[in-house]
């Protein structure tokens, strides 16, 4: 069984006016407070902010005893793993604007139906496998995944062909260019 079965979600959701669009379709929301009871031994609270410049900032972090539970420690605070608090956020959210029947296996954090990435993955790199591409290289990049190895575990594909159909969604204008992105995610 993963952690992730042993853990409970709760997200609450604030500021619903204002979303943030992650991929083509697909909105969260800027701000939110995420509750994971029970995240390795603790009661994990944070307040996620999304920026401007489209990363998701944790603002705030508590780590709680649970009754019964060790107490909370330095080596224990050194568990949480921060990164996973954002990526339970973007689940849910991803859940919420893209549902899928119970069952279903999916792919990239639930931005794509295995059997759909399967298909994909056969037809090569057309146009519409290259914007799939684009969009589980984009919500890796959100989630400071390698987005070269999101795409290759998503479409079932080699490291080498993950890289180049990255490089055909580039050049199609589908990811944008890494000098870009530093320009872009400095303005």
């Amino acid at each position: 069984m993963t952690e992730d079965a042993h853990t409970a979600h709760k997200i609450t959701v604030r500021a619903v006016d204002h979303s943030f669009e992650l991929v083509p379709g697909l909105k969260i929301r800027r701000q939110a407070n995420v509750q994971l009871v029970g995240y390795r031994g603790y009661d994990v609270d944070a307040d996620i902010v999304v920026t401007d410049a489209g990363r998701a900032e944790v603002h705030r972090l508590t780590v709680s005893k649970r009754d019964d539970g060790e107490p909370v420690t330095g080596a224990a605070l050194r568990s949480i793993a921060v990164q996973a608090v954002v990526k339970a956020y973007v689940k849910m959210e991803v859940g919420a604007w893209l549902p899928v029947d119970p069952g279903t296996r999916v792919v990239a954090f639930g931005i794509l139906e295995e059997s759909e990435a399967q298909r994909l993955r056969g037809l090569g790199p057309v146009p519409e496998t290259l914007e799939a591409v684009s969009k589980v290289y984009r919500l890796a990049d959100f989630l400071e995944d390698p987005p070269t190895k999101s795409v290759e575990a998503a479409f079932g594909v080699s490291r080498s062909t993950a890289g180049a159909w990255i490089g055909r969604a580039r050049s199609a204008g589908l990811i944008a260019s890494a000098a870009k992105d530093k320009v872009d995610g400095q303005a």
